[in-house]
C-alpha cells in the first residue's frame, strides 16, 4: 500500500509537471482552463437542480462503467488503472488553474475535488472492495444490496455536495480573485 501511495504521489507531480512544462500554452489558449470562462461562470446565475441533474448523469455514468467491471475479472486491476489516471488528471488540472488563477486557483481546484471527492472514492473503493458472497449463505443477498444502497446514496450525496460547491462556492472565490 505505501508504494502504491508513493507511486500516487510520484504521478500526480507528474501531472504538476506536465501544466508547468505547457505553462505558455495554458496561458495563451483558454482550452485547459481559460480566465474567460471563469469570468463568465462567475457571473452567470447558476440554478442548483440543472447543476445537480448535469452533474448526476456524469457521475452515474462512471459508477455504473465501474460497476460493470467490477462483475468482470478485471475487478483487481481496474484500481490500479483508474486511481494513477485520476491522480494525473487532477495534478495537471490543480496546476493549471493555479497557472490561470493564482492562489484562487488553488481554492478551486482543491473545491472541485474535495468536500464530494471523499464520498465518490470512499463509493469507488467500496464498489471495487465489495467480495460477493455466496447466495445461498443466510442473509448473503440483503447484505449485498445494503453494500450498494449505501455505495447510491455515498454517490447521491456527493452529487447534492459537488452540485453547491459548484453553484454557490466556486463563483464566489471566481469573483473574489477577480476583483
Amino acid at each position: 500500500m505505501k508504494k502504491f501511495l508513493i507511486i500516487l504521489i510520484i504521478i500526480f507531480i507528474c501531472g504538476v509537471l506536465s501544466a508547468d512544462i505547457c505553462m505558455k500554452q495554458i496561458q495563451e489558449s483558454d482550452a485547459v482552463v481559460g480566465l474567460e470562462y471563469y469570468k463568465q461562470y462567475a457571473n452567470t446565475k447558476l440554478i442548483f437542480k440543472d447543476v445537480f441533474w448535469s452533474i448526476l448523469y456524469d457521475r452515474l455514468k462512471l459508477f455504473v462503467g465501474i460497476g460493470v467491471l467490477c462483475f468482470t475479472p478485471l475487478k483487481e486491476r481496474i484500481g490500479f488503472i483508474i486511481v494513477p489516471l485520476f491522480s494525473f488528471v487532477w495534478g495537471f488540472y490543480l496546476m493549471s488553474c493555479i497557472i490561470e488563477l493564482g492562489v484562487a486557483g488553488l481554492a478551486i481546484g482543491l473545491a472541485s475535488v474535495l468536500p464530494h471527492g471523499i464520498l465518490y472514492v470512499s463509493g469507488v473503493g467500496l464498489l471495487l472492495g465489495h467480495k460477493r458472497r455466496k447466495y445461498y449463505m443466510k442473509n448473503s443477498l440483503v447484505a449485498d444490496a445494503g453494500i450498494y444502497i449505501f455505495i447510491f446514496i455515498l454517490g447521491i450525496t456527493g452529487c447534492i455536495i459537488e452540485s453547491l460547491v459548484a453553484t454557490h462556492f466556486i463563483p464566489w472565490v471566481i469573483r473574489l480573485s477577480l476583483i
